[in-house]
């Protein structure tokens, strides 16, 4: 039910429960772009942390149900970025939630997938 990762794994694989019945609580790997799922390299791009809500939020002037994940680690082009404990300001995203199709592929939204730490 979880993410399958191994070591030297460019790609995140997932089995299909992954993305089924996430919840709070949960820890998670959020994708920038679903279409792009590479875990290390250029064009790595991702959050991982724990959902602490999931329901209908305010996001960029639209009103519509998403996760509310509290980031503990971010990735942009490859590059980690640990949030420690410490930081004072905890970021916070709020992606789509999975299933509803995506605006830019037509595809079901999928950017959101269960991991273990």
């Amino acid at each position: 039910m979880e993410t399958k990762e191994t070591k030297g794994d460019k790609m995140s694989k997932t089995t299909s429960n992954a993305f089924a019945d996430i919840k709070v609580g949960d820890y998670v790997r959020s994708f920038d772009f679903p279409w792009i799922r590479d875990l290390t390299g250029d064009r790595a791009s991702y959050v991982e942390g724990v959902v602490v809500g999931i329901g209908v939020f305010d996001f960029e002037g639209f009103s519509d149900r998403r996760y509310k994940i509290s980031v503990v680690e971010k990735v942009r082009c490859g590059e980690r970025n640990v949030w420690s404990s410490l930081c004072r300001v905890k970021e916070t995203v709020y992606p789509p939630l999975n299933g509803p199709r995506c605006f830019f592929t037509g595809e079901a939204a999928s950017a959101v997938e269960r991991i273990t730490r």
